[in-house]
C-alpha cells in the first residue's frame, strides 16, 4: 500500500499540532516536564520564550493548528495553494531560529521544542519536495 505525500504532511502537521499543545500546556501548568533530559524549563523561561509577552508555544499552537486548516483545504482554494509554500517556508525559517538559540545561545536543548522544530523542517522538505514535482 502507497502512502501519501500529503497525507504523511497531514500525519506531521498534527503532530507538530499535539507537541505544540503538549508545550503550552507545560507553560500553563509549570509541570516542566521534558520528552527527553531537563533543560526544557531553561529554554521554557529564558527571554526567548515569548513573543510581545505571549509564550512561543502558544504561537506555535495557534500557527500549527491554521497551518492544518489551510494544508486540508488547499485544493478547494487556489490561494491557500499559492500561499502555503511561503507559511511552510516561515515556519522552517523560525524552526532554524529556535533550534540555533537553543545550541548557541542558551546552550540548553529543550526536547519538546526540538521535536516540534524538527517536525516542521520535514514537514518543509516534503512540501518542497512535492513543488518540485
Amino acid at each position: 500500500m502507497k502512502i501519501k505525500t500529503s497525507t504523511i504532511i497531514s500525519l506531521l502537521i498534527l503532530l507538530m499540532t499535539a507537541l505544540s499543545a503538549y508545550a503550552y500546556y507545560e507553560d500553563l501548568t509549570d509541570i516542566g516536564v521534558c520528552l527527553i533530559g531537563e533543560a526544557c524549563s531553561v529554554v521554557r523561561y529564558s527571554e526567548y520564550s515569548t513573543i510581545f509577552g505571549i509564550k512561543v508555544s502558544l504561537f506555535g499552537l495557534i500557527t500549527s493548528i491554521i497551518l492544518f486548516l489551510i494544508f486540508i483545504n488547499r485544493n478547494k482554494y487556489k490561494f491557500l495553494k499559492e500561499i502555503l509554500p511561503i507559511i511552510i517556508l516561515t515556519g522552517a525559517l523560525f524552526a532554524i531560529y529556535f533550534i540555533s538559540i537553543q545550541l548557541f545561545v542558551l546552550k540548553a536543548i529543550c526536547s519538546t521544542c526540538i521535536l516540534i522544530d524538527i517536525t516542521m523542517l520535514i514537514i518543509a522538505a516534503l512540501v518542497l519536495f512535492t513543488l518540485k514535482r
